[in-house]
């Protein structure tokens, strides 16, 4: 199965593909403050995150065969932070 594994950080966002246990595909996208500052809530940034991911251009190929995403919260989040990025992840797919 391929899986998509989007994980929506405070300044980056790592998106990583999987054939089963196999990776096929990361990378982590870097943000400063001053461009995720400017949203209020992290679903605020949907677009944002899409566009962001979409330029990568080895993903772009990649993800057509996903069968499944995958969003990756942080430990350290609060329950709305975890809330948002789960919605925004799936919003992303």
């Amino acid at each position: 199965m391929r899986l998509l594994i989007i994980n929506p950080g405070s300044t980056s966002t790592k998106i990583a593909v999987y054939d089963d246990e196999r990776e096929v595909f990361s990378e982590n996208i870097a943000h400063s403050t001053e461009e995720v500052g400017r949203f209020n809530r992290i679903v605020d940034q949907k677009s944002f995150r899409k566009d962001i991911i979409l330029k990568v251009r080895a993903f772009a190929a990649i993800v057509a065969g996903a069968n499944c995403p995958a969003i990756l919260t942080s430990r350290s989040d609060s329950e709305d932070s975890k809330f948002f990025s789960i919605a925004l992840g799936s919003l992303m797919v």
